[in-house]
């Protein structure tokens, strides 16, 4: 994970563990009172596996 500022960076090896660390972020998120806009977000695949080739990222 990498913070700057008020970017956040998550990267992963699969989607499952994606989504457990978004969701990590976003307890930190609420616990300090900091809202994720999904207009802003973005999700980037590289080298996506077969098993994830129908994979919604949306909250």
């Amino acid at each position: 994970m990498l913070l700057y500022a008020d970017d956040v960076v998550v990267m992963s090896e699969s989607a499952a563990e994606l989504r457990r660390m978004l969701d990590v972020v976003d307890g930190y998120g609420r616990d300090f009172g900091v809202g994720f806009s999904s207009e802003k977000s973005k999700v980037m695949i590289v080298n996506r596996s077969e098993d994830e080739g129908n994979a919604v990222w949306k909250n």
